[in-house]
């Protein structure tokens, strides 16, 4: 009876125990299941916003100046105007060279809506916009003076010979010229010569 009475007693104080683990345990598998949630939760979120953000750029590429004008006029845009679903700018696309579809010839380059050749163009020489001054002309892209130039004498790759210099568009031999000797306008007193280049007494 005795020995009963104590396995009575040993229960009764090993069952607040056993409560309190099992109530540890019951709340260490919810803080569990719970920070899983949260991280589940969390994904789902970050997967639906990049699921948002491909969609949205899927949008922005699918959009095309045919039927959205203003895709031109955003930041970013190649230019203001639209040419078979495409931006550009008429001003400077030397395809689409003041209205779409109108393509400048080999090496012509569109400035302000007009096909030109840059090589030629005293107005634009060797790029848009440069003008050659003083009734300079455009040589192969570099602005020259016909007048004085030796290798663009009177035009564009007209080049003086060997000793000649060029003089009001004229090449003329310096070493022998009395009116241009040894420099354009340099003339030699009447009944002087003009040997290499010097004014002598004849």
């Amino acid at each position: 009876m005795k020995k009963l009475l104590k396995l009575l007693l040993f229960l009764a104080a090993a069952m607040p125990i056993v409560a309190a683990v099992d109530v540890d345990d019951y709340n260490a598998d919810m803080d569990m299941q719970s920070e899983v949630t949260f991280a589940e939760s969390q994904e789902a979120t970050s997967l639906r916003g990049v699921s948002r953000f491909l969609e949205h750029q899927k949008l922005v590429v699918n959009l095309t100046c045919d039927k959205f004008p203003r895709v031109c006029r955003s930041k970013g845009s190649l230019g203001p105007d639209c040419c078979k679903k495409k931006c550009v700018n008429v001003k400077t696309d030397a395809l689409n060279c003041n209205q779409c579809g109108r393509k400048c010839k080999k090496g012509e380059v569109c400035c302000k809506g007009k096909c030109v050749n840059v090589k030629t163009d005293a107005r634009n020489c060797n790029q848009c916009g440069r003008k050659c001054g003083n009734g300079g002309h455009c040589c192969n892209g570099k602005c020259v003076d016909v007048k004085s130039d030796a290798l663009n004498c009177n035009q564009c790759g007209h080049k003086c010979r060997y000793r000649e210099i060029c003089c009001k568009g004229k090449c003329v031999d310096a070493m022998y010229d009395k009116k241009n000797c040894g420099a354009c306008k340099n003339k030699c007193k009447k009944g002087d010569l003009c040997v290499n280049g010097l004014c002598n007494y004849a």
